[in-house]
């Protein structure tokens, strides 16, 4: 197998850490609205230890993140011509792109929603805007992108 495909599987593994991660963030968010709902607000320690283990992964995400760049921006020049070659993995990359935009955005919603509710605040709905290091580095490569759409 050829060193770009290895690095797109590499690309694909570390992006369902990634997601592995957020979907145990979304969790602890659901949790945390269920706490607001149905709980106890004052009870600080539920919402500490919940605050705790939240950040636990969002460092995962992060740390993801930062190795995704790192190992993306090396193959950024070569996408256009190789992406072609291997499809599969490459069609596997975007999926999970997509699939981590999504939960980037949920967890966003709901991240604002336990806000308004802790804070005590009734606003308007405003969309959350995703701002993620990795698609805004995956858009760039829109030649690639294009190649396969």
């Amino acid at each position: 197998m050829e060193d770009f495909a290895v690095t797109l599987k590499l690309l694909s593994e570390i992006l369902l850490k990634k997601k592995e991660a957020l979907i145990t963030v979304l969790n602890i968010c659901e949790n945390e609205e269920t706490v607001f709902l149905h709980g106890n607000i004052c009870d600080s320690d539920i919402l500490r230890e919940m605050a705790l283990q939240k950040q636990k992964y969002i460092d995962i995400v992060l740390d993801a993140d930062n190795i995704f760049t790192n190992v993306f921006e090396r193959i950024h020049d070569e996408m256009e011509e190789k992406c072609v070659k291997f499809p599969a993995e490459f069609s596997r990359v975007k999926h999970l792109i997509n699939e981590v935009c999504e939960l980037d955005v949920k967890i966003r919603l709901r991240e604002e929603k336990n806000k308004n509710r802790l804070l005590g605040v009734k606003t308007a709905f405003q969309p959350a805007v995703p701002i993620i290091k990795v698609a805004g580095i995956y858009a760039k490569s829109g030649a690639a992108q294009n190649e396969l759409t």
